[in-house]
């Protein structure tokens, strides 16, 4: 679909498209409006669970993290969705200018929680370590 742009008379950059003049700011309105239409995001705490980390961790991304807010914002954020041992592990990333202090934040979490090798052995602990079945008992699988 082909667009022109034109200049309005104040020499502000304006688009047209399908016939009906469209500036910048229109159109960051009409995103934030879709935004704010939308469902609130329910993210589930991260308490530092190795077997729930990585859901965590997508959700949150998806919600915040690839979100054009500033990062002091995000790190507030992950402060909120964060309990227990992950929130003990991220605290001193408040101190940090914003921008260093997420990335650092994310990093600790993901080095702490979301390790491969710590996420199996969670895995392999649970299924090992569990109440044994028992025969032609259904519900418990």
């Amino acid at each position: 679909m082909p667009q022109d742009r034109i200049y309005s008379e104040h020499g502000s950059r304006e688009h047209v498209i399908n016939g009906q003049q469209h500036t910048p700011a229109m159109s960051d309105m009409k995103h934030l409006i879709k935004v704010m239409s939308l469902p609130k995001v329910s993210i589930r705490k991260c308490d530092g669970d190795p077997l729930c980390f990585w859901e965590f961790f997508t959700s949150c991304q998806n919600a915040v993290g690839r979100t054009s807010v500033d990062d002091a914002t995000k790190l507030n954020r992950l402060f909120e969705y964060c309990d227990g041992t992950a929130a003990w592990v991220i605290k001193p990333c408040a101190i940090m200018e914003p921008t260093r202090g997420y990335q650092r934040a994310l990093n600790l979490l993901k080095t702490r929680f979301g390790n491969k090798y710590l996420v199996s052995e969670a895995w392999v602990r649970k299924i090992t370590c569990g109440k044994a079945l028992k025969p032609n008992s259904n519900e418990q699988l």
